[in-house]
């Protein structure tokens, strides 16, 4: 799926949200559908107007991943911060 991203700025500060998903389909070599993954991930970047360009307040990046198989196994994966 494509990039989606949001913007909000309130006073000197700007926050960008973005969201991608992506699914992959497993295979067998016949073609049976063994398993089926769905990736999310978050990226979120929090700027200020400096008066003569903007700098990077914040920055955070999340991943959920639920996967689905024979078992209908599901997971859900960590998260990764990160300051400016």
């Amino acid at each position: 799926m494509p990039l989606e991203t949001n913007t909000v700025v309130q006073q000197d500060l700007a926050k960008t949200i973005a969201q991608e998903k992506e699914v992959y389909v497993c295979r067998t070599d016949q073609g049976q559908v063994t398993s089926v993954s769905d990736l999310e991930t978050f990226v979120e970047l929090v700027e200020q107007d400096t008066g003569t360009g903007v700098r990077p307040v914040a920055r955070r990046v999340e991943t959920g991943l639920c996967r689905k198989g024979r078992r209908s196994s599901r997971s859900r994966s960590g998260s990764t911060r990160s300051s400016a």
